[in-house]
């Protein structure tokens, strides 16, 4: 007695299409984790964000 062989579909590996959302959801999640690694400590997080704050008060006058 013989058995059929079964048929195997194959995986698709091609590219997917994104998202103009979901591009923008990655693009931002780099950057954000790109600005967290450039801030050691949570103090250094405070210090940027305090220094930035001081410049653009700076640059209004």
């Amino acid at each position: 007695m013989t058995v059929p062989a079964r048929s195997v579909t194959p995986l698709r590996a091609g590219p997917t299409r994104r998202t103009e959302a979901e591009k923008m959801k990655k693009l931002m999640l780099i950057l954000a984790l790109g600005a967290l690694a450039g801030c050691n400590t949570v103090d250094g997080i405070g210090r940027d964000i305090s220094g930035g704050a001081m410049r653009v008060s700076g640059w209004l006058g």
